[in-house]
């Protein structure tokens, strides 16, 4: 095994808040060479502000940050990418500086090639991929065809220009994870790997945190994560004077009695400091008197004098950081002894029909794969729009409350804390801050709910529910963005609370406290099971097909498409596709375009990934494009333009992908600078095209 030979070394650090407050005070650690260490304390105290500084991303004030042997970074944001980047672009993102300065050129080359194609942008085009071979981007993109395979289940050159905002959550963390963990950065700085994943990819995690040579320093607050690869553990502590940074040098199995410890030294040098204080100052009292009383005492009483103005010049020991105190008060109430009853209740194009009952008073932790329609359940449950066959209701005097995963309330997003507090539940401006106290948000009260943090918008949607006097909880993922305190302080609520909890999670640790539990299984059936069921894959659904009118070309229509019944799907990106016993409408999932579709039936099995353009042809045009008649671009070997050629195949190319990275660029004049200037033959696009002797255009698009 190869021995990492990079660190990371945090010595001395100050930084300070754009208001002036200090968030970091004199921050000191260390991770040696090869050790696997978490980074963790409240929200809000500092973490990602440390690990920003470590990346270079921030200055500190004061202070040094030193790393060695290349640093490779995962950046909070990872996950939740819903922009236009594609697979390429990310995995650019994270990859060394040299390999992403020759991306962003070949890009900008592109773009030139398109907006100007004469022979200057077509040299420069030529120069960028030279850089882009110097740099080591070849050998990259070899790394990244394994990541994707293992990540996608799809090769790098059918992956790359697809948009990462079709990947889910748990797809975007896994592929940029297999980026890092087999790329040649020897240290990784990963902010919160964890979220997203599903358990299994937890494991696969685990496993490799454990077996790694790499120097690891990660951010998260999954406790099971954190007791089984975290070797040893940097604490971040609010305190007042800046956040306080302490190492622990076992595991997290003994960090919080390490913790409690170090509290209570805190507390035991400062009631030694108030005794010695307490003895100087009786000392001085006395030294008077005497010194009242005897000329020859003057000069003890003048030393004690000087000894007492020392000790109070040198202050106090330093102020222990602040505990977190949150109180939830979670109350319920009695119900109906039947709170939640389900009577062959299927959920459309995702389970299969059940039945379930949940009594009073019950803890039902509901678990399964991404994409399986654990959300849609709680959704509906909650009352919301889902589509769904059966029946179900909810009890008697059951006030369900309802907690989302993604946050996603539109209705709070501008508008403050207090305001909300005062408008929704009569609550004045004090007895607001009161119970944003408790909850640790008063400095946020005059904040919208849009501008907090994960973590207290979960805490605030908590609260919420505690003041709706809701007698049933439907948590979803409530612990995802939770720190550690916040996380026990929900689980001491829930143990309190009267009333009937269903939680959908992946936490583990969270799970143990439940007493029953709910797999929505890879078969599509929902059971019971006496113990937590981690292992399930996903959710095995056949694919519908259906000829789409106007996709094909040449007369030929689209064949490999997917589709997806309405109102079906959304469940962090991962609901495709749908199983049906019968004729289905639905639309079809083609590039990220959506077309209408007559009703279609099954398949018996799930067809080919439709090509990309060049891969088959149709009247000398690929069968997996379309025409865009408004849109006018030059074909290969013509000087006249003509329609732009849009790939609508199941990789999910976008229409400038198809045409900048696609297709063969043909120009003798280029061809001809080419070689009077190197005698090479120079590719012109990362799909192996190059420039060739002018032949025919369907001959060439055969040959790709």
């Amino acid at each position: 095994m190869i021995t990492a030979m990079g660190h990371i070394e945090v010595a001395h650090v100050d930084y300070y808040l754009p208001d002036g407050r200090m968030l970091l005070s004199d921050a000191s650690f260390r991770v040696g060479q090869g050790g696997v260490t978490a980074l963790v304390g409240p929200n809000g105290a500092g973490k990602t502000t440390l690990s920003r500084l470590i990346s270079g991303e921030l200055q500190p004030h004061a202070g040094t940050v030193t790393t060695s042997g290349g640093l490779g970074v995962m950046p909070q944001f990872v996950g939740s990418v819903r922009d236009d980047r594609s697979v390429r672009d990310l995995l650019a993102s994270v990859a060394r500086p040299a390999i992403r300065d020759a991306a962003r050129a070949i890009d900008e080359a592109e773009t030139a090639v398109m907006e100007r194609d004469d022979e200057a942008a077509q040299m420069a085009y030529a120069q960028a991929l030279s850089d882009w071979g110097d740099a080591g981007g070849y050998e990259a993109e070899t790394v990244w065809d394994m990541c994707t395979m293992a990540a996608l289940g799809v090769p790098y050159d059918k992956a790359q220009f697809r948009e990462v905002k079709t990947l889910s959550g748990g797809e975007q963390k896994r592929l940029v994870l297999e980026s890092l963990l087999r790329g040649p950065d020897e240290v990784l700085l990963l902010d919160e790997p964890d979220n997203y994943l599903d358990v299994p990819g937890k494991r696969w995690l685990e496993e490799q945190l454990r077996d790694t040579p790499k120097t690891v320093l990660f951010v998260s607050h999954d406790r099971e994560l954190l007791a089984t690869a975290a070797v040893s553990i940097v604490s971040v502590e609010p305190a007042p004077g800046g956040s306080d940074v302490w190492v622990h040098g076992g595991g997290f199995a003994s960090y919080h009695e390490a913790r409690a410890h170090r509290f209570e030294r805190f507390e035991e040098l400062r009631r030694r400091w108030d005794e010695k204080h307490a003895q100087l100052k009786k000392l001085v009292v006395d030294m008077r008197q005497y010194a009242e009383r005897s000329d020859a005492m003057a000069s003890r009483y003048a030393a004690a004098k000087t000894r007492l103005r020392m000790f109070e010049d040198a202050g106090p020991p330093p102020e222990p950081p602040r505990k977190q105190d949150i109180k939830m008060r979670l109350r319920g109430g009695r119900t109906g002894t039947r709170a939640i009853t389900c009577v062959g209740l299927e959920l459309t194009g995702l389970m299969k029909p059940f039945d379930l009952e949940v009594f009073y008073g019950e803890r039902v932790a509901v678990l399964g794969s991404n994409g399986s329609g654990k959300s849609h359940f709680l959704r509906l449950l909650a009352g919301q729009p889902v589509a769904h066959a059966g029946t179900w209701k909810l009890g008697a005097r059951v006030v369900a409350g309802y907690f989302a995963q993604t946050h996603a309330h539109p209705e709070l997003h501008k508008r403050a804390l207090v305001d909300i507090l005062w408008e929704d539940y009569a609550r004045n401006r004090g007895a607001a801050m009161s119970v944003l106290r408790r909850y640790e948000l008063e400095r946020q009260g005059d904040q919208p709910f849009g501008k907090l943090s994960g973590g207290q918008q979960a805490r605030f949607q908590i609260l919420l529910l505690e003041l709706e006097g809701s007698t049933a909880l439907l948590l979803d993922e409530p612990t995802d963005n939770l720190d550690l305190e916040s996380a026990e302080a929900l689980q001491e609520g829930l143990e309190a609370y009267e009333g009937t909890v269903v939680a959908v999670t992946h936490d583990r640790w969270f799970a143990r406290s439940f007493d029953r539990f709910l797999i929505f299984g890879s078969d599509g059936v929902v059971r019971e099971s006496p113990a937590p069921v981690w292992d399930e894959t996903r959710v095995k659904r056949a694919r519908l097909a259906a000829p789409v009118g106007g996709v094909g070309v040449g007369g030929q229509q689209q064949r490999n498409v997917e589709v997806t019944a309405a109102g079906v799907g959304g469940e962090g990106d991962d609901d495709l596709g749908v199983e049906r016993r019968d004729r289905a409408v639905g639309e079809v999932r083609a590039g990220g375009e959506g077309q209408p579709v007559r009703p279609a039936s099954r398949l018996g099995a799930e067809p080919e990934p439709a090509v990309g353009v060049g891969d088959a042809l149709v009247n000398g045009l690929p069968r997996s494009a379309r025409y865009q008649p408004r849109q006018r671009d030059r074909h290969p070997g013509r000087r006249v333009p003509g329609h732009r050629v849009e790939d609508v195949g199941g990789d999910g190319h976008s229409a400038r992908a198809s045409l900048t990275r696609r297709r063969v660029i043909w120009r003798s004049s280029a061809e001809a600078t080419a070689r009077s200037s190197s005698g090479l033959w120079v590719s012109l696009s990362r799909s192996a095209a190059s420039i060739w002797s002018p032949l025919s255009p369907v001959a060439q698009m055969r040959k790709t």
